[in-house]
């Protein structure tokens, strides 16, 4: 009887248990296979993490209770070791992402052998990271055609991402009917795991598929913050990506419109051709910008520009215009016009957020009607008004339906399973009506984006992957997006501007904003996004900012104790937010993994590399 060594799924540290493999046929099982084995009374699932371990003499195993499911390759294994440790956490939180989301019939190991994925560390010479620029609107597989054929044809196969599931799948659409056998995640895991597939098509998760042969990898628009996972251990999988192709010795492409400073230090930056009649090349032109400070100020949000176009919406039915306005709901920040203090509630003294028909406290649920909770006077002034209210204002004002689309937290739904109608808006100007969705799913997408009665469109950037089509986008106030308090609101600024591009090949940009001399306004007006990135490089070297130093931040009631130890033996930068958070800034990455792992799980210590301007 064999002997096999897994590491278990259950709890939060990386133990491995050897267990007898018993009568199973040896030949099905492999590194990464996934079995059932007994734990502590009760049966857990795991993954094979050796065959045939050196054994103590004397000592009785169990035997596994059965074979469950094909599981990652060899070389996905390997790279979870490294993911543990660069981000701090245990290996079953990147292997139950690389496992497959149903149970795969296992074969055998002498068939996968021949189309494994090579793992070699010291694969050096075909690694290449490149960050390629290109126009927002620029076909980027056209001018890659040439290079996916010739790696496909050298019997290797390519790995591409896109930053959500709908654009993967309009990719794998498209290769698919360019003659690729494609696979599509997650439900193309059996097709992939068996090299079936010249071509790898997924969205974050994908990073971890089985790829055999994996000869490219190709990552679309780099910058999108979607590549980072938003819960522990905030894993990154475009660093996945260049850890993969680095031990496979293969070549990496990020490409972008405007690529975040992360991603360029020390590699090379190209810019695709473009032939195209509908870009002008590396200039966005499509782009109007609109200085707020010289507009009146009685028109509020809205430029005067603006407001003739929305007024011409009745009298041009087929034309269709997205607003696009980050801030949810009726109104975040409330000021009593008769004593000019914040109306905060009485009990928490939370700042209250204007609901339909009261005021209501967002951390203790307190309702009140809308009144100064100090004076008492009903006259309120709202200083930062939401989507909401909003929608309401223009379809009182234009007299049409307006569509509000905006997220509803991590869960995203759509209200009713339909378009839901509230807020109907009464009044002697207008008959429109405020309808509602919120979050996005794309089995409405149709419902959405083909439903001619809506003209208008206003909501957060969800508003951007929920509909087809647009012939103008506007930002209402850009100045959100572009000074916001992490490093990458510039990037992610920029990066909405462009999804609003490539909404059709025909649709205008009008962005509203007090700082119409932003240098990366400027950048992309002239074509010269490369200056830009060089500049902001050269910025953050010269101020310690990432990506040439690291910002960690730990967490839990034993970090003061470790901190104490840290300033002791290092000389990073220590800086205290609350009781039980810490902040330290240090130049190698490396450095703090290693001190950092010694003291995981101590006292419920928790560690995550940041990348933001607080403290």
């Amino acid at each position: 009887m064999a002997v096999i060594r897994v590491l278990v799924s259950a709890g939060s540290s990386d133990k491995e248990f050897d267990y007898l493999l018993g009568s199973q046929d040896i030949e099905s099982v492999a590194i990464g296979t996934i079995v059932r084995v007994p734990l502590a009374g009760r049966k857990v699932e795991g993954w094979v993490c050796d065959i045939d371990p050196p054994i103590e003499p004397g000592i009785s195993y169990k035997e596994i209770c059965s074979l469950q499911s094909a599981g990652p390759d060899p070389s996905i294994m390997e790279l979870s070791k490294w993911a543990a440790y660069y981000w701090l956490a245990p290996r079953t939180k990147f292997l139950k992402t690389a496992s497959p989301d149903r149970r795969i019939p296992l074969g055998r190991t002498s068939d996968r052998n021949s189309r494994a994925e090579t793992s070699n560390l010291s694969a050096r010479d075909g690694f290449e990271k490149k960050v390629l620029l290109a126009h927002p609107r620029q076909d980027i597989f056209e001018h890659l055609s040439g290079l996916i054929h010739k790696v496909i044809e050298s019997g290797k196969s390519v790995l591409v991402l896109a930053p959500t599931i709908r654009e993967s799948t309009s990719i794998a659409m498209r290769l698919t009917s360019n003659r690729f056998k494609v696979a599509q995640m997650p439900r193309g895991w059996q097709q992939a795991y068996l090299g079936e597939a010249d071509i790898i098509v997924g969205s974050r998760s994908g990073a971890w598929a089985p790829a055999p042969r994996l000869g490219l990898i190709l990552v679309i628009e780099c910058q999108d913050e979607a590549y980072r996972e938003e819960r522990f251990p905030y894993w990154n999988a475009i660093e996945v990506c260049e850890e993969r192709a680095r031990r496979a010795g293969i070549p990496v492409y990020l490409l972008s419109s405007f690529p975040s400073v992360d991603h360029m230090r020390e590699i090379q930056v190209d810019r695709l051709p473009d032939t195209s009649r509908t870009t002008a090349g590396a200039k966005w032109s499509t782009i109007e910008i609109i200085d707020m400070r010289f507009e009146d100020p009685k028109s509020g949000i809205y430029s005067e520009k603006l407001l003739g176009e929305l007024r011409h919406l009745k009298t041009n039915p087929n034309r269709k215009i997205v607003i696009i306005y980050n801030r949810k709901g009726r109104s975040k920040l409330q000021l009593c016009n008769r004593c000019k203090s914040i109306v905060c509630c009485e009990i928490c003294s939370s700042m209250l957020v204007l609901t339909e028909d009261c005021l209501m406290c967002p951390r203790c649920a307190n309702s009140t009607p809308i009144m100064c909770t100090r004076c008492g006077s009903g006259s309120i002034k709202l200083l930062r008004q939401g989507v909401t209210r909003l929608a309401s204002e223009l379809a009182t004002m234009l007299g049409i339906d307006v569509l509000e689309i905006s997220s509803s937290g991590t869960n995203a739904h759509l209200v009713d399973g339909s378009i839901h109608k509230s807020d109907s808006v009464h009044g002697s100007r207008s008959s429109g009506r405020h309808n509602r969705v919120e979050g996005y799913i794309p089995a409405f997408e149709s419902d959405l984006a083909q439903n001619d009665k809506f003209q208008l469109y206003l909501g957060t950037e969800v508003v951007l992957s929920s509909i087809g089509n647009a012939d103008k986008v506007v930002f209402l106030e850009l100045e959100q997006e572009l000074f916001g308090r992490d490093l990458g609101s510039v990037t992610r600024a920029m990066s909405l501007i462009a999804k609003a591009m490539r909404l059709s090949s025909s649709a205008r940009v009008l962005v509203q904003t007090r700082y119409p001399d932003h240098p990366a306004l400027k950048a992309v007006l002239d074509g010269t996004v490369e200056s830009f990135l060089d500049q902001e490089l050269i910025l953050r070297r010269e101020l310690k900012l990432p990506p040439f130093w690291t910002r960690a931040r730990i967490e839990g009631p034993g970090c003061d104790q470790l901190i104490s130890r840290i300033g002791k033996e290092t000389d990073w930068a220590l800086t205290r937010k609350d009781v039980e958070t810490w902040f330290a800034m240090g130049q190698s990455r490396n450095d703090m993994c290693e001190l950092f792992s010694q003291y995981l799980g101590y006292k419920g210590i928790k560690v995550s590399f940041e990348n933001t301007y607080e403290n």
